[in-house]
């Protein structure tokens, strides 16, 4: 099992994976490509270029697949809920359909991957649902079975599914496909690793600078000199584009069962609200567990982080009778204004690529992102490039959310500043808070060995006050998305500094 704070939520995936241990970057370095970010995006273009004959270097500032691969709920699909229908409207059949086509290579990349590689991810292939309980959301589903078949997928309309309970109507894929995202990924950054290309861990990117011929990416102890550079973390730190204010940060969590008797065989979503999102996993052990989904949130915007878990667990009792939770976990996922992620270069024929807004479809749409990138740095730009161009902003098309967004991040950033919250001495061992304190907001959290201990409430991405997250004992930031453990460090970006210290005075 990896290592992990003490009070952390374990996904099924990270607790049943050996700790990675690859070394933190000391030197100066020079490689073809850099790539910032050890999840499924940075480390399939890593094996792609590196077996292309590009020298790279994958920075990693956790350890391998921790982040959002390590906590998905990993469905291979290119069933992303209700999402074709909204994309024809909104950019029209073409850019629709390279949507489509670009999670179709992705889904069948990864499984001709496992298979090339013999990759042991306990890979299944399985069909996929969108259902709705509510006759009143029928219409919706039928709408998006006729949207996926105009782009040429493969959809059929249903009214009986695997799981244990009615269903009015769900739209059905077949040929997907389940894995064990974390094993998969570890088995990339092996195959990465060596004959001149690096993986390293514990090393967190801190600035990018470009020059005629090349970037430099800085870390806290070392440099890395390449000739382009992938930001394939969540949410870019170098950002000259804003996409910050282009995505809406999302936590959702999930829950995990062993089960001894049947699971539904498939993987499952509902449109209904709460969305709940269902899926087996067979071990090569032989052990089955099914995985419940759902409670998504806007991050740093819930009060009750852990209830969530809590409500995933009595619908796991009710609906397939689980009994024993195993695993509580929860992931981030960034939301394109516009529904496609943004995927190329930060300017025309810029060095530094990027990829982000998977809005919840990380495998497939990470897959995707990570061949498109490695492409264009071969010189061979593909034709759906312009439709996920990073620099893009559909007016018509995204406006509104936009608009809505950026009212939230606003709201966040002055209305947090008013009074209001508990005190200091109302913290009990285990618990934090955002608490008022001379005139300002400060993050506190009561160690249960070292007392309490105090740091600056303002994200140092862009000063918005953080939220305490009681599931994971996080303080997150509810604009921007970026997370931090209960000693102010990093745990997720775009802010790539910690919380600053505060040093209180006066009665606490």
């Amino acid at each position: 099992m990896p290592d992990v704070p003490h009070n952390a939520q374990l996904s099924l995936w990270i607790d049943t994976t050996p700790e990675s241990a690859y070394p933190s970057l000391d030197r100066r370095l020079k490689v073809d490509v850099a790539i910032v970010g050890g999840g499924i995006t940075g480390l399939t273009a890593a094996t792609f270029l590196k077996h292309s004959g590009v020298s790279v270097a994958v920075l990693e500032g956790n350890r391998i697949a921790m982040g959002t691969t390590g906590n998905t709920t990993a469905k291979i699909t290119t069933l992303h809920a209700l999402t074709y229908d909204t994309l024809i409207s909104k950019h029209g059949e073409e850019a629709a359909g390279i949507y489509a086509e670009a999670n179709s290579v992705a889904l069948e990349y990864i499984v001709q991957l496992i298979a090339d590689r013999a990759i042991d991810c306990d890979l299944r292939r399985t069909s996929a649902y969108t259902y709705a309980e509510s006759s009143e959301h029928v219409e919706k589903v039928e709408a998006e079975v006729a949207a996926a078949r105009r782009l040429g997928l493969r959809a059929e309309f249903v009214t009986e599914t695997p799981l244990p309970y009615p269903v009015a109507g769900a739209i059905r894929f077949d040929a997907q496909a389940l894995f064990h995202p974390r094993k998969y990924a570890l088995a990339l950054a092996a195959l990465t690793d060596g004959h001149g290309s690096h993986v390293f861990e514990r090393t967190r990117a801190k600035d990018i600078n470009e020059f005629d011929g090349g970037v430099e990416v800085i870390t806290e102890h070392g440099v890395v000199e390449a000739g382009h550079v992938i930001e394939a973390t969540l949410l870019p730190f170098h950002d000259p584009a804003g996409l910050f204010a282009k995505t809406a940060p999302m936590r959702s969590y999930a829950v995990s069962a062993r089960i001894d008797g049947g699971v539904p065989e498939g993987m499952f979503l509902s449109v209904d609200e709460p969305s709940r999102s269902v899926r087996p996993h067979y071990s090569a052990d032989g052990a089955t567990h099914l995985i419940i989904g759902g409670e998504g949130h806007k991050t740093g915007q819930e009060d009750d982080t852990a209830e969530r878990l809590r409500v995933l667990e009595q619908w796991a009792r009710e609906r397939f009778g689980v009994t024993d939770i195993d695993h509580r976990w929860s992931a981030q996922d960034y939301v394109p204004a516009d529904g496609i992620p943004y995927v190329g270069p930060l300017k025309d024929e810029g060095r530094v690529l990027v990829a982000t807004g998977f809005k919840k479809w990380g495998m497939t749409n990470g897959t995707a992102a990570a061949l498109m990138l490695s492409e264009l740095i071969l010189g061979r730009p593909g034709r759906w490039l312009p439709v996920f161009d990073p620099t893009r902003l559909k007016p018509l098309a995204s406006a509104g959310k936009l608009l809505k967004e950026n009212i939230n991040v606003a709201q966040r950033m002055v209305g947090d500043r008013l009074p209001g919250g508990p005190s200091l001495e109302d913290l009990k061992p285990g618990e934090g808070a955002v608490v008022d304190h001379d005139g300002r907001k400060v993050a506190a959290f009561h160690d249960p060995e070292r007392g309490v201990r105090t740091m600056s409430a303002r994200c140092t991405h862009m000063g918005c006050i953080v939220a305490f997250n009681s599931a994971e004992l996080s303080f997150d930031c509810p604009c921007h998305g970026s997370r931090f453990d209960t000693e102010g460090k990093v745990i997720e970006g775009p802010a790539i500094e910690p919380l600053k210290t505060e040093k209180l005075t006066g009665p606490v």
